[in-house]
């Protein structure tokens, strides 16, 4: 593409070519800067076709593009930068300007010789003002009552009054004026000329009151902030003119880039902007020195430049690329994360931080190094905030950690090491080998599950495959299980529990029931017998498992024998006839043995005598009856029937008869009473040999009744 072009009509064309034709390559200069100014793309925002001209809200919250090859302005959030609306306007639109209270934006539409006036409340085009013929460019006074176009076609600036959105007044300049600028105080409007020149308008009068010779071909057109100075981008002079609005002269030219086209200003005025069109880049002048001090690499074909209202960012409409350029501050690699906080995970970890400054451009990811040596890594998907995953970890191995975080510039600096963590998951599963049930409790052997990389601190137990987990004070096999009911049925199941938390559980153990030895029987009642005697009893508690028999022993507990029976009564055997003995009795169940009952004694014998019918002779005497005894041991010498008040021991009469007798009468003689119950028992008397021990042998209880 040459520098020639016959007036605008070589800039349209191409325009038409670039609308017609879309992006004849990416657009995108490779950046770079020069000079004493640290400034670059930061970013670069798609907008519609051929973008020329822009504007910053005074806020700086929204960014309005022209765009000539769609007729269109793309409004640009700057906090996402991100285009969040497109509003339709004329046709082919040049250029635009805000408000200074950000209510309204004015589109001047090239080819529909008009003005669109849009609500930057709703995003709508509000009013639309005709003016001259081809509108190139476009400033609103500071205090918003007017707008003023320059008319490329017209020769002329039409002044538009904002209250009623008419054409108040035309003012003819010379030929083809391609930009416009008002001053600081709204005295004076600017108006660079196809011939070389700088037209000045006096706004009160509506008057051009000077002409300021300029390089070749004069395009944008900017005023600083305090009004002194004039800034005009000539286009095939390669050159910025600098004008002294005192006296409306030419104080400085500064060498710029290929084909200037847009210029702003910074607001505190040390610094002015130029879009050099051929050159795709900004140049940077300092306007203390009127040097440039900045050479910025932007989009294919850079045209208007607008400055936020903070003095950054700085705006560049691309027009072949269809891009905003975003120029800010270059940035530097990331300042070092701090606070490192570590928590382990099973095979990871979580780190949280503080992030360190971002150097001026967005973090894109972080990247770790463990134990202090080998290879970087990055996070993999990327994450920018705190805190972030370490994967890939093995669980029961101690590790150290360091972050660095990454923008465009590259990885910063990398944080101190974190203190040391182990990764580590909940354990594993026990696996139980046996269990002994005892007095209320259980024993559970077990094999313990992996330790998931954390040692083991404790166990829980579940009874049944059901309810609460409970913990045990025990970290290895076997552990007890308290509190069991004895006699009741359970399964128990296992788990393992480390700092991460409590682990699978195991299977379900076998069935088992707790259990204890059985309580002492009591209201103990013994009969001799011979060679024998017979225990009556109460049963004790079973302790939870059945008793299975009874023991006794004679000789205060030192040694114990099987008691024939395993309910009340039972018989002890293998006594002697005629010794005195002391016994005790207890039961066992799979337990063991139980506790002792207290000791009674008892004298075996052999069975007394057995009796015949008795009945009563009148109403104080009875007629006892027994049968001859024959011992297996000795001889019975005599015999005596002796009467209790019925179901007593209290002994009221008797009678007594010889070795031969088998009866004999008992005679109340004022013992016994009229209609009344008495038990008759028989005594017999017999010597085992001359001076040995004589036994005495009573028959059973016999019921007799005195007659009325």
């Amino acid at each position: 593409m040459t520098r020639a072009r016959s007036g605008r009509v070589a800039a349209l064309i191409l325009a038409l070519l670039v609308a017609c034709l879309g992006m004849l390559g990416s657009g995108a200069a490779p950046v770079s800067a020069t000079g004493g100014d640290s400034l670059s793309v930061v970013t670069t925002v798609g907008v519609g076709s051929t973008p020329w001209g822009v504007a910053v809200s005074p806020d700086g919250s929204r960014v309005y593009v022209a765009n000539y090859g769609d007729s269109s302005v793309s409004v640009i959030n700057t906090a996402t930068n991100t285009v969040v609306t497109t509003v339709s306007v004329g046709s082919y639109p040049w250029d635009l300007a805000m408000s200074p209270d950000g209510s309204r934006v004015y589109v001047v539409n090239y080819y529909a010789d008009s003005v669109s006036v849009i609500a930057t409340a709703t995003n709508a085009v509000v009013a639309t003002v005709g003016v001259g013929s081809y509108p190139q460019a476009v400033a609103v006074s500071p205090d918003g009552s007017r707008v003023y176009v320059a008319n490329y076609g017209g020769d002329s600036v039409s002044v538009i009054n904002t209250a009623t959105n008419a054409v108040v007044a035309t003012v003819s300049v010379g030929r083809r004026p391609s930009g416009v600028a008002v001053s600081p105080d709204g005295s004076r409007v600017y108006v660079p000329i196809e011939d070389s020149k700088v037209k000045v308008i006096n706004t009160a009068t509506n008057a051009v009151v000077a002409t300021v010779g300029v390089g070749s071909y004069p395009e944008g057109v900017a005023v600083s902030p305090d009004g002194s100075r004039v800034y005009v981008a000539n286009y095939y002079d390669d050159s910025v003119s600098v004008i002294n609005t005192a006296t409306n002269a030419v104080v400085a030219t500064v060498g710029v880039g290929s084909s200037p086209y847009g210029v702003a200003v910074s607001p505190d005025g040390s610094r002015v902007y130029v879009s050099n069109y051929y050159d795709d880049s900004v140049s940077v002048i300092n306007t203390a020195t009127n040097a440039v001090v900045a050479t910025v690499g932007v989009g294919s074909y850079p045209y208007g430049v607008a400055v936020g209202a903070g003095g950054s960012p700085v705006y560049v409409t691309n027009s072949e690329a269809a891009s905003v350029s975003v120029l800010g501050a270059s940035a530097s690699a990331p300042a070092a994360p701090t606070s490192l906080n570590v928590t382990p995970g099973s095979g990871s970890a979580s780190v949280s931080f503080t992030a360190g400054a971002d150097g001026g451009a967005s973090i894109s990811n972080y990247e770790y190094q463990l134990n202090g040596a080998g290879s970087w890594v990055a996070l993999s998907p990327a994450d920018t905030s705190s805190p972030v995953t370490i994967p890939g970890l093995t669980n029961g191995t101690a590790y150290t950690v360091k972050l660095r975080a990454v923008n465009t510039a590259g990885s910063g600096a990398a944080s101190d090491a974190s203190g040391s963590f182990t990764p580590r998951t909940v354990p594993g599963a026990p696996t139980i080998s046996s269990v002994t049930a005892g007095d209320s409790t259980v024993s559970v052997a077990f094999t313990a599950g992996s330790t998931g990389g954390s040692s083991i601190t404790g166990y829980e137990y579940q009874l049944n495959g059901s309810g609460s987990w409970f913990s045990l004070g025990t970290t290895s096999s076997p552990v007890a299980i308290p509190g069991l009911t004895n006699g009741t049925s359970y399964t128990v199941k296992l788990r393992a529990v480390n700092v991460a938390g409590s682990g699978a559980a195991s299977d379900a153990s076998g069935s088992f029931t707790p259990a204890t030895t059985p309580d002492a029987p009591t209201s103990i009642d013994v009969e001799s017998d011979d060679g024998s005697a017979l225990i009556s009893f109460t049963a004790g508690a079973d302790g939870g498992a059945a008793i299975s028999k009874y023991e006794f022993s004679i000789d205060g507990g030192s040694t114990w024998a099987d008691a024939v029976g395993t309910a009340s009564p039972v018989t002890i055997p293998g006594l002697t006839n005629g010794s005195s003995y002391s016994i005790k009795l207890r039961a066992v169940n799979t337990v063991g043995a139980g506790t002792a009952s207290s000791a009674v004694s008892v004298d075996p014998a052999p069975a007394g005598p057995t009796t015949c019918p008795m009945s009563a002779l009148g109403k104080y005497s009875i007629q006892t009856c027994w049968n001859p005894l024959v011992p297996v041991q000795g001889k019975t010498n005599r015999y005596r029937a002796y009467v209790y008040i019925a179901g007593t021991t209290t002994r009221v009469a008797s009678c007594k008869g010889s070795a031969a007798d088998t009866g004999c009468v008992v005679k109340g003689g004022g013992k016994l009473t009229a209609a009344t119950d008495y038990d008759v028992r028989v005594r017999a008397r017999v010597q085992i040999a001359p001076r040995q021990v004589i036994w005495s042998l009573y028959s059973a209880p016999v019921r007799v009744s005195t007659l009325p």
